[in-house]
């Protein structure tokens, strides 16, 4: 692939995938406020006296925190993944930006050893003393 080409300049963001990211975490918020509403309210309800439950409801509570927690982990990962893809698309940049460099350099040092010619002839033509052979 020549360097210049528009296949090599494709650093555009995609915004269905930005969508998709959003409506995903737009979940996983709504899941962990509902997960600490239902905590909230079983805490002040229970705290009011309204809620006499047996032994193995109490433990809801317990149920739901567990859940909330995951979802919180399940969020955070969604995130450092986003976040690990960007970086390895940026590493990807870098890379084709480091090649870039290599072949301008070469192609700088061919550009000068011409003009190093070009150079002596002028010098020769003028009668220059610098002419070198």
């Amino acid at each position: 692939m020549e360097c210049g080409k528009k296949e090599d300049f494709n650093f555009e963001y995609d915004p269905d995938e930005l969508k998709r990211f959003k409506r995903r975490n737009l979940i996983f918020d709504i899941l962990i406020y509902s997960c600490l509403a239902i905590i909230t309210i079983w805490l002040i309800l229970k705290t009011v006296g309204v809620i006499n439950t047996p032994d193995y409801i109490k433990l809801i509570p317990g149920y739901v925190g567990v859940i909330s927690a995951t979802l919180v982990m399940v969020k955070f990962g969604a995130s450092i993944g986003e976040m690990k893809n960007d970086i390895g698309w940026l590493k990807k940049g870098f890379r084709r930006m480091d090649n870039r460099q290599g072949k301008m350099a070469v192609t700088l040092g061919r550009v000068e050893e011409r003009l190093s010619h070009v150079e002596n002839d002028v010098c020769y033509l003028r009668k220059c003393k610098n002419y070198k052979t």
